[in-house]
């Protein structure tokens, strides 16, 4: 759930990025609130006013005034899709294989028998109990 609110973030961060803000709306960049729940549950209608004081919050969080290109907002989008799917599936290809060659293992030598066991023998001796023997 995270991961895909931080990826709902990060595209419509693109989306108000690849639009020209309004000079009023840089203006109200200082009075925006910055909760993430509400500016995700936003009206449709209402998301371009209540979205873009955070959108330039976000990109002028580097002191320099910065503007993400298309180019990093290309990373980003590709850095939060790599970072879900690690969330998600944590073992590389070689690791999966490598796990169900184990489990196949395994399941082979429960359903196999034991084979058969080796026959029992007994042997005797005779013992002379008599003295000085």
């Amino acid at each position: 759930d995270d991961a895909q609110q931080a990826l709902q973030k990060l595209r419509m961060l693109q989306q108000k990025l690849s639009q020209n803000p309004s000079p009023d709306a840089q203006s109200g960049a200082g009075d925006g609130g910055d909760n993430a729940a509400s500016d995700s549950t936003q009206q449709p209608n209402q998301s371009g006013q209540a979205n873009a004081p955070a959108a330039n919050q976000t990109a002028n969080a580097g002191g320099d005034g910065q503007i993400i290109s298309q180019d990093d907002a290309e990373v980003i989008d590709k850095k939060a899709f790599k970072d879900m799917t690690r969330n998600l599936y944590p073992l590389n290809p070689e690791q999966v294989v490598k796990l169900k060659q184990i489990y196949e293992t395994s399941e082979y030598a429960k359903a196999s028998t034991a084979g058969t066991p080796p026959k029992p023998t007994a042997t005797s001796k005779y013992v002379n109990l008599s003295p000085g023997s």
